[in-house]
């Protein structure tokens, strides 16, 4: 839904409409906002210098920029506009969702454009310029302009664009031959765990994260072979525990065979996926050691 921008004048002129959202940036992500601007009849507008602030939940996830297009009533002008942001506060986003189905955020339009009056129109308002005339305005900040993405885009045109390296920050010692296709299967359910976790679903997230455990080489009893004694039954009993946990937490039962068993919230996935990426690096690095020395 289109809105006006704050001139100060009893007419507003311009209409701009956030239609979409997107990102790119591994190392430095940009989200990027795609904003649909028109001028009412017998308006043309300049927009000299139109700055966006994004914010989610009363957080600024960065500020951009609009300088320079100009602006019709006759057809409708889209700018791409380049938002930079941290990995942190896309993070903040996608973690604050709890179970929500979409993301509500906001945006904030300041700085200066140059309307252009028709010399055909005429003057209804006082604050209208004379016909033929050009003003500059300041754009104020009237507050929010709001509008939502569902989880599913968040994770498809923000996160999936943005990943750090397979969205993995541990080292990972990723083997060579016919071994990295089990390596490889591990981290797609990896990938799937985390998408899963974009959209909400967190009884899944932990359905993937048990499958990573059963698709390492040597499971569930020989992954850390390569360990000597009592290391090796210490990280095993760690490992033994952490798949109980993702089992519990893989149904919901009061009472019965599966009593003690619990609901998984977005806080456990966000452990247990964690977990796993620890869990992974030591399987990978022990192994890589065990293999070169």
């Amino acid at each position: 839904m289109s809105q006006s921008l704050n001139t100060g004048s009893t007419s507003s002129p311009i209409q701009v409409e956030v239609t979409n959202i997107g990102a790119r940036g591994r190392v430095s992500p940009v989200l990027l906002l795609w904003g649909q601007f028109q001028t009412a009849e017998h308006w043309t507008a300049d927009l000299l210098n139109l700055k966006v602030s994004l914010q989610c939940r009363n957080e600024r996830l960065g500020d951009g920029w609009v300088i320079g297009p100009h602006i019709t009533h006759t057809s409708e002008t889209t700018e791409t506009i380049e938002i930079p942001t941290t990995h942190q506060m896309i993070q903040h986003v996608t973690e604050t969702l709890g179970s929500a189905p979409a993301i509500d955020l906001a945006v904030r339009w300041s700085g200066r454009v140059r309307l252009n009056f028709s010399p055909n129109a005429q003057r209804h308002y006082a604050s209208d310029p004379e016909p033929g005339e050009s003003v500059e305005k300041r754009v104020y900040d009237s507050g929010p302009m709001n509008f939502q993405i569902t989880r599913s885009d968040w994770f498809s045109k923000v996160l999936t664009q943005t990943r750090q390296e397979d969205y993995i920050y541990l080292e990972i010692a990723m083997p060579r031959g016919p071994a990295a296709a089990v390596w490889d299967k591990s981290l797609a359910l990896l990938a799937k765990a985390e998408e899963a976790y974009a959209k909400g679903d967190d009884a899944s997230t932990f359905l993937h994260l048990r499958g990573i455990i059963d698709a390492l080489p040597g499971a569930k009893q020989h992954i850390f072979d390569a360990l000597a004694e009592p290391k090796r039954s210490a990280i095993d009993q760690l490992l033994k525990s952490y798949g109980e946990y993702l089992h519990a937490g893989r149904h919901i039962a009061p009472n019965g065979p599966h009593e003690g068993t619990f609901p998984v919230d977005h806080l456990d996935a966000a452990f247990a996926i964690a977990a796993c990426k620890t869990l992974l690096s030591y399987a990978s690095l022990t192994l890589s050691q065990a293999q070169n020395s």
